[in-house]
Parts: C-alpha cells; structure tokens; sequence
C-alpha cells in the first residue's frame, strides 16, 4: 500500500504534475492500492486527470489544507494539526511510507516533529520552488521569526534517517549535494512528469514567426525583459516582422508603460487548458528569460516539450541541463542582447531544417523523459529509500 499527500495545493495548482505523479506511481506499482490525500477540489481535478489513464487502485481522501499565502508563523499550527491527521491516516492505513507532493517550513517543521513519534513511518518529501529560498536570507530577518521560518534553517535542521527528499530533475539534486554535502545520501531526483501532448505537429515558420512567453507573468521570470524583447524587435528592420504572444496571465504589478508600445495582448485571468493548448499551437518558438531557477525545474519548459516548441533562453541550470540531455532544441543565451540578435536572426534567416531537427530531437526527448522512464526510477527510489 502506498500513501501520497499533497498537503498545500487547492483547486486546479499542480494538478498536471500531481496527476503525472500518481500515474508514475500507478505505473511503478501497478498492483498495489495507492492513496491519495488531498484538498476536495485539488482531488477533483487531479482524479478527473487519472480517468484517462485508466488508474483503478487509487482512492482519494480529502482533508483540509493550511491558509495557502498567510506568514509562516500564521500556517505553523494549522500545518502541525493537518500533519497529525496525515500521520494518523497513514498509521490506520498501516502505510510504513508517506510521500509529500510539496511542502512549506511549517509542513517540513511538523513532519519532522511528527516522526519523533511515529517511529517507523519514513518519509519523502518533493520540496518544489520554496528550495530557491535557501539560497537568500528572508525579508526583516532581524524579526527573528522570518529566521525561525527560514527554508534554509527548516530543510538543514532536525534530519533523521527517515526523511528523504524528492527533487524534480538531477541538476537540482546535484547542486543540492555541492551546497550541502551532508544531505548527499538523502537526495533523489526524477525528471518532472508530465502528461505530454500525444499527437503534437510541428511545421517550421514561412513568415511572421511567433514567439511566446509561457505560464505565469513575473518579474523573476522574466516578463519585464519579455516585455522590452518584444519593443525591440518590433520596431527593428527585419522582411518579416515577429509576432510576440503571452500565453498565460500576468501577476506581478507591471507598469503599463512596458508593454504599451508593443502588440501583446494582457491578460490578468489564467487560461483554460483549451485555450492554453490552442493558442500554443499556433507559436513557433518559447522564450524563457527566467532570473532564478537554480534550484527548481519549469512547468512552462515542459509544456515546450508536449507541444514540440523549441526554446529560446537565457543560460541557467534548467536550461543547461535539457540541453545537454536531450542536444539542440533551441538556442542557449549568455545575455538579452545575444538573445534579441537570435530572434532577428531567426527573422531574417528562416533555419527551417534546423527547427525541424530541434522539433524532432524535442520529440525523442519526450521518451526519454516519459511514464516507463519515470516509473522504474521511481519505484527504485521508493523501495530503497
């Protein structure tokens, strides 16, 4: 028997990667029961996903989760009441496991807790974008309670030998082992899951070629520069002006005046998957101006991947990392010169046997990184963890 939570999510956030996930395990332990605890709503989507997959040994429990956006010192009580109830189920259940699908300081500070008196349940935890907080001291540190709270401190502190932690893509768990050596043997990685587009058709540009900013509009990752690629390539002298799209919505407070003067279309709601998968389809290629991700993998990468979209991005371990794996499948930048220069390149050059290679080595990939994959990796790291 296999026991899964996800102890933060609400609604339709992560429900492609959780869904992927449980396939992964489904796959992975195709006769064991699995299940799975969540918020109603996050079950809901996440079940609805799995119904095409046809998983049969799953069995839902809903539960109730933390305030989502509330300071840490506000979730720390509600966090430690939720871990005491998944401990409970899983001890019912007579799961000797529990697997986290995410986690926050207080959730990480209470599993911790919580294994000082459940003794022989161990645990894995899938720590997600809350590792780029190691990596920078938290605001009004002199509070005392932002350093209480510090993910740093939490992930450090207080490891038994029966946590582990899940990360998604070996880059992560390298870097991970280079800046704390003494979680070497307590790191694993898989490749992000992901339910890829089955039939998806690639035809290289004639004119008007169309680049796209994909997902979540913020300064970190970039929409500001997005913003000014789009200004600058627009008014260039090129024979065939780019098209630039964001196909997502945008959440940071951005002045209106950067993105004004440009074509884009704003759009302050998030996206149906529909309309998502069908404004995709009609790009050529994704840029990615990301500012962080050192220490966390990109959904929007992935949705590239499933539409077979190649990529241009400025250098940074996600990047580094799926270029190397999976070889040319777009273009690697050092700057936002080099990559505005790309763009009118591309423009002017039209390279379409080498957007053909880059589509069809994006295509190989995805079996590299696909469910039979995912599956044996996983069902390695959870028998021997």
């Amino acid at each position: 028997m296999i026991f899964i939570c996800e102890p933060n999510c609400s609604g339709f956030e992560h429900a492609e990667v959780n869904s992927a996930l449980l396939y992964v395990v489904a796959s992975a332990f195709p006769q064991e029961k699995i299940f799975f605890a969540a918020e109603k709503e996050h079950l809901k989507h996440v079940t609805s996903k799995l119904k095409q997959f046809k998983v049969l040994n799953l069995t839902g429990i809903t539960i109730n989760i933390p305030p989502r956006y509330s300071p840490d010192f506000v979730k720390m009580i509600p966090s430690l009441f939720q871990t005491i109830k998944i401990f409970n189920l899983a001890s019912k259940l007579k799961s000797k496991k529990i697997l986290f699908c995410s986690t926050t300081s207080p959730g990480l500070i209470s599993i911790k807790i919580l294994q000082r008196i459940y003794k022989n349940i161990r645990c894995i935890v899938m720590p997600h974008s809350i590792l780029e907080l190691t990596l920078r001291i938290p605001k009004r540190w002199y509070l005392i309670y932002p350093l209480l709270f510090w993910f740093r401190h939490v992930f450090l502190v207080g490891n038994s030998d029966k946590i582990s932690y899940l990360v998604l893509g070996e880059f992560i768990k390298k870097q991970l082992q280079l800046d704390f050596p003494n979680l070497n043997t307590k790191i694993c990685s898989i490749d992000t899951p992901y339910n890829f587009c089955p039939t998806p058709t690639f035809t290289p540009p004639k004119s008007n070629v169309r680049f796209a900013f994909l997902g979540v509009g913020t300064v970190s990752k970039g929409i500001d520069l997005f913003f000014r690629l789009a200004a600058d390539c627009e008014k260039a002298r090129v024979k065939s002006p780019p098209q630039f799209t964001l196909i997502g919505h945008l959440k940071d407070k951005i002045p209106a005046a950067l993105y004004s003067n440009t074509s884009i279309t704003i759009s302050r709601k998030i996206l149906s998957r529909a309309e998502f998968a069908q404004r995709i389809s009609e790009i050529h290629y994704t840029l990615y101006l990301y500012k962080s991700y050192r220490l966390s993998t990109s959904g929007a990468l992935f949705d590239a991947f499933s539409y077979v979209k190649p990529i241009i991005a400025l250098r940074n371990p996600v990047f580094d990392y799926y270029f190397s794996v999976l070889g040319d499948i777009g273009y690697l930048c050092e700057s936002y010169e080099e990559i505005k220069n790309k763009v009118l390149e591309i423009v002017n050059t039209s390279p379409h046997e080498r957007y053909r290679t880059q589509c069809n080595n994006i295509l190989k990939g995805r079996e590299k990184l696909g469910y039979p994959n995912l599956a044996r990796k996983f069902k390695y790291i959870w028998e021997e963890t």
